[in-house]
C-alpha cells in the first residue's frame, strides 16, 4: 500500500486525539502512523530506510517482516562486495548482521563466509611480497583465528619472518672496486628487499694514467713503427687494463645478496723504450697484447650495518687471456633509498 492512502488516516486520528484524549485514538493513530512508515520504506526499499523504520517504531507492527529484509539483504551486498574485492565494505555488513541479529536464520553462514573472507584476504595479501602486505595477513590470519579458522603456526612463523626481511629498507651503495692487479675502481648499485636490484661497476690499473706514444710495438719489441729507431727496450712492462661491468642484485638471505652481470675488458701493456743517449724515454702499446673481451662475473654483496661488502669471480673470455679466474673485491657506504 502507497504511504499517501494513510495520510487521511493519521490526519483524521490526529484531530480525533485533540478532542478528545482516548487510549484506543492513540492506539490508532501510532498505528496508522507505522502503516505509513512501512509503506515508505517499501516503496524506498533500501537498507537504510528499513533500518530507519525499526528505528522510529522498534516494536513496529511488521519489524518481524522488516528484520528479515534486513537479514537478507546484509548477507546478500556483503557477498556483492566480497565479489568486487571490496573489502571494507564486505566486513561491514558481514558484521552489522552479526551485530545486529547474532541468533538470525543465516548467522552460521555469515560467520563462516567472514571467516573464509579473511582466509581469502590474507592469502592476496602474502603474494604481494611487501612488509605492510605481509603485516596485513597476519591481522587476518589472526581475525579467522578468532572465529575457528586455524592457520598452522608454522606457516605464521615463515610469514612473521618474511615481515621482518621485507621490511628491511631498500639501499643504495657506492664505494671502492679492485681486483689483485686493478687497484683503482668504483663500484654503486642498489640492494632491494625483495625486489631486484642493480649494480654498476669498474675497476683500472696505474698504467691507465700513463701516456702512450703514437706508435706501437709487439712482443718481439720491433721498432719498425717508430720514426726515430735511435732507441731500446728498457725491460719495463706496465699492464694496463679496464674492467667494466653492469648486472642485477638478488636477496638471498640477510645479509646476503647474489650478483651476476657482465661488460667488457680492455686489455693492452706498455712497454718503456729509451733512446740511446737517455734523453727521453716513452711508454708503447704492445699490439700482441691489446684485447677488447665479454667478461662476465658473478658473486656476493654483503650488508654489514653502514657498509657493503663485495667478493666476486670474473674471467675474459678471449683467447690472448691465459690466465684463470679473476677475484674482485669492494668495500662501499650504503645509503637508504
Amino acid at each position: 500500500m502507497k504511504a499517501k492512502r494513510w495520510t487521511p488516516a493519521v490526519r483524521n486520528y490526529t484531530k480525533a486525539l485533540e478532542i478528545t484524549n482516548d487510549a484506543t485514538v492513540r492506539t490508532k493513530l501510532r498505528n496508522a502512523r507505522d502503516e505509513q512508515a512501512f509503506a515508505t520504506t517499501t516503496q524506498k526499499n533500501t537498507i537504510d530506510s528499513y533500518e530507519k523504520y525499526l528505528s522510529d517504531f522498534p516494536s513496529g507492527l511488521h519489524k518481524k517482516e522488516a528484520d528479515r529484509v534486513l537479514q537478507l539483504s546484509y548477507l546478500a551486498v556483503a557477498r556483492t562486495y566480497v565479489k568486487e574485492n571490496n573489502y571494507d565494505k564486505a566486513v561491514f555488513y558481514y558484521q552489522t548482521y552479526q551485530e545486529r541479529y547474532p541468533f538470525g536464520p543465516e548467522i552460521a553462514t555469515v560467520n563462516k563466509e567472514l571467516c573464509d573472507f579473511y582466509v581469502a584476504e590474507a592469502q592476496k595479501a602474502e603474494k604481494i611480497k611487501k612488509a605492510s602486505s605481509a603485516r596485513r595477513a597476519l591481522e587476518l590470519y589472526a581475525r579467522a583465528e578468532e572465529c575457528g579458522n586455524r592457520t598452522s603456526q608454522s606457516h605464521l612463523k615463515s610469514l612473521r619472518r618474511k615481515a621482518t626481511r621485507w621490511s628491511r629498507t631498500d639501499l643504495v651503495f657506492v664505494g671502492w672496486h679492485a681486483d689483485g692487479d686493478n687497484p683503482i675502481g668504483v663500484m654503486v648499485g642498489s640492494l632491494n628487499n625483495p625486489q631486484v636490484g642493480i649494480y654498476l661497476s669498474g675497476r683500472s690499473n696505474s698504467g691507465f694514467f700513463k701516456t702512450a706514444s703514437d706508435w706501437e710495438t709487439d712482443s718481439q719489441n720491433s721498432l719498425q713503427e717508430s720514426v726515430n729507431q735511435d732507441k731500446e727496450f728498457t725491460g719495463e712492462i706496465i699492464p694496463r687494463e679496464i674492467h667494466i661491468n653492469a648486472g642485477l642484485t638478488k636477496r638471498v638471505v640477510h645479509p646476503f645478496y647474489l650478483f651476476a652481470g657482465a661488460g667488457l675488458t680492455i686489455n693492452d701493456e706498455l712497454r718503456q723504450f729509451r733512446s740511446s743517449t737517455g734523453i727521453y724515454e716513452e711508454y708503447v702499446v704492445n699490439k700482441d697484447a691489446k684485447y677488447t673481451s665479454f667478461n662476465p662475473e658473478g658473486g656476493v654483496y654483503i650488508w654489514l650495518g653502514p657498509v657493503v661488502l663485495r667478493y666476486g669471480i670474473n674471467k675474459p673470455l678471449h683467447e690472448r687471456y691465459t690466465g684463470g679466474l679473476m677475484h674482485n673485491f669492494g668495500l662501499a657506504i650504503k645509503f637508504d633509498k
